[in-house]
């Protein structure tokens, strides 16, 4: 999910609205993916609505979304003073209060009160704790815990670094060193479908680096002296080619064909294709498209995302231990609105408790943040936004969001 918050403060000129009803879309789908796979349908309608749930990509939108927002954060702020300090003191405070909070719920509370069949060996804990846990998740009677965490991992270990890069190099050389990087997951997984080594195909960062390093390159053309305009001219190929590889991907994957040959190349085609909308979101007009994008309806599951994605899977297994479940719900009534029910209240609780956790927990860390961000001075050779025509853009015009 990005699942890792990355927002622009409240009446900011340079907030893209657009952006937060794609974090919100891209929140809602991976919940509802999460929650219609406890879904066992037998009626036609409850069958084809998991199938438009658990189908096509998701996860990969926020990958690029994070790439975006970062990458314009820090080469917005790679000629002002405190360049490391302000980016990672801005980090730590917002993700690691709910990350470490979460795994001391999921991993600590359990030994205090005695719950054995929830007590994780620290062997297979620690790997969570420093951020690993994308390499050596969970085993399976514990999976259900915290197995969707493996994509912070990726994230957390892609921005230990990317400072550096977008620090040391020039614009033209980062944007070379994001096409190596979706080489080199693209070749990852090339050896690892072949190899059948499983989820070791798709969870280790050299895997997934395609929609961070398709989300990098957008904030860096963005920052060139033709913007945007050279990819708006090929957005009707480059959705057409993505969308179709996607769509015979799943194809073979519905029908139960081999899509091990189609694997390497998957992930590229949902960066691309998700790039592709994140552009054509940032120079939408006012139709009805872009309405939705800022209704205040998507920008609450952007506004609480990181939350809604940290809480959600571990809520279901409590559902589950509560009796809540698709099948209890359905032997009571109409399996249809059973199953509405259970995506609607699996959607509200998990709601709730991102909503409690943003007031009571993650937003008291930000009261410090006066005292460990350093006040920026001017930079020395600012670095303007550019427009697809090479201006400045103003302030209704897409711009980069900047971190919180």
């Amino acid at each position: 999910m990005t699942a890792l918050p990355v927002e622009t403060p409240k009446g900011s000129a340079n907030r893209i609205h657009a952006l937060d009803g794609m974090r919100g879309l891209a929140a809602l789908g991976v919940m509802l993916f999460h929650f219609a796979l406890q879904l066992r349908p037998e009626g036609l309608a409850s069958t084809a609505l998991k199938f438009v749930l658990v189908t096509g990509p998701r996860l990969e939108l926020f990958f690029v979304l994070s790439g975006m927002l970062v990458t314009g954060l820090l080469y917005d702020a790679k000629n002002r003073e405190h360049y490391y300090r302000n980016f990672y003191a801005r980090r730590m405070l917002r993700i690691l209060p709910l990350y470490y909070g979460a795994l001391t719920i999921l991993f600590v509370i359990p030994f205090v009160i005695g719950a054995e069949q929830f007590q994780v060996p620290l062997r297979d804990q620690l790997w969570y704790w420093f951020y690993l846990q994308n390499f050596n998740p969970l085993p399976p009677r514990f999976i259900g815990l915290a197995w969707h965490l493996w994509s912070l991992a990726i994230e957390q270990q892609f921005y230990l670094v990317w400072p550096i890069v977008i620090l040391r190099t020039s614009r033209v050389t980062a944007l070379r060193i994001c096409v190596a990087l979706v080489l080199v997951s693209i070749t990852y997984r090339t050896f690892g479908s072949f190899e059948g080594i499983g989820q070791g195909t798709i969870w280790p960062t050299p895997a997934r680096l395609d929609g961070i390093a398709a989300g990098s390159a957008i904030a860096l053309l963005m920052r060139g002296p033709r913007g945007l305009e050279t990819v708006r001219r090929r957005l009707p190929l480059l959705l057409a080619l993505s969308a179709g590889y996607i769509a015979l991907h799943t194809t073979f994957d519905y029908m139960n064909v081999e899509s091990r040959p189609l694997l390497p190349l998957y992930f590229t085609a949902t960066a691309t294709l998700f790039a592709c909308l994140l552009v054509a979101a940032m120079h939408a007009g006012e139709g009805r498209a872009a309405s939705m994008l800022r209704s205040r309806f998507l920008g609450f599951f952007g506004k609480y995302g990181y939350g809604l994605y940290v809480f959600h899977v571990p809520l279901i297994g409590l559902a589950a231990l509560a009796g809540f479940t698709p099948g209890n719900l359905s032997g009571q009534g109409s399996e249809l609105g059973a199953t509405v029910l259970y995506l609607a209240v699996m959607t509200g609780i998990s709601s709730i408790a991102a909503l409690i956790s943003w007031h009571m927990w993650e937003k008291q860390f930000l009261k410090l943040k006066p005292y460990v961000v350093k006040s920026r001075g001017r930079p020395e050779a600012a670095s303007s936004l550019k427009s697809s025509k090479g201006q400045r853009p103003a302030a209704s015009e897409p711009s980069a969001n900047s971190a919180v």
